[in-house]
């Protein structure tokens, strides 16, 4: 079962610029990637390959998300 992380607008704009920022460190852009990803309903597992990441790491991030917005 897939579950979809909620992401409000301004939550998606942010996340979206600091993926499109070349100032943006790697690791806060590959987190960013994980929820943006996550917010359109794709698997944990298909974050993980995609992002070259492991699944608990996504699980880690889409949790730190959940429980404080972007800048957790």
């Amino acid at each position: 079962m897939t579950s979809t992380t909620l992401v409000s607008d301004e939550q998606r704009a942010l996340l979206e610029r600091w993926v499109a920022a070349h100032s943006t460190p790697q690791s806060v852009a590959v987190r960013a990637r994980i929820v943006l990803l996550s917010a359109e309903g794709v698997s944990k597992s298909e974050i993980a390959r995609r992002l070259s990441v492991s699944r608990p790491t996504v699980i880690m991030w889409l949790q730190r998300f959940a429980e404080g917005g972007p800048r957790a």
